[in-house]
């Protein structure tokens, strides 16, 4: 006895690309859309900018004062983002774990 030959499915691998790249999309134009609205975005952001400017990547500040109480890898990452595409709020929002995310997603098949 034969089977029914099977549907082809490559449309999927293509919806799938097609809604990760809509998705960046929509993510990098709501992050250059609005400004710093937290206080502890903005915390953050200042600790990294100043990493940044001072070249100081040891110990990160935030209104002259250390701020050790967070481990420093996403004030590198931001002040990094900083240095490459200057000091704004798309830089800011820039994160790796958005990057990370689209990237992981991308592999699911």
């Amino acid at each position: 006895m034969t089977t029914a030959a099977q549907p082809s499915r490559g449309w999927e691998k293509y919806s799938l690309q097609a809604v990760i790249l809509l998705t960046a999309a929509v993510y990098i134009f709501s992050a250059t859309g609005r400004e710093v609205i937290d206080y502890d975005e903005g915390y953050y952001a200042q600790a990294a900018k100043n990493m940044a400017v001072h070249g100081d990547w040891v110990t990160p500040y935030a209104d002259g004062v250390r701020f050790l109480e967070k481990p420093p890898l996403l004030y590198w990452v931001t002040a990094v983002s900083f240095k490459l595409f200057g000091i704004n709020e798309f830089a800011l929002r820039l994160n790796p774990m958005a990057i990370a995310a689209l990237k992981q997603s991308s592999k699911v098949n």
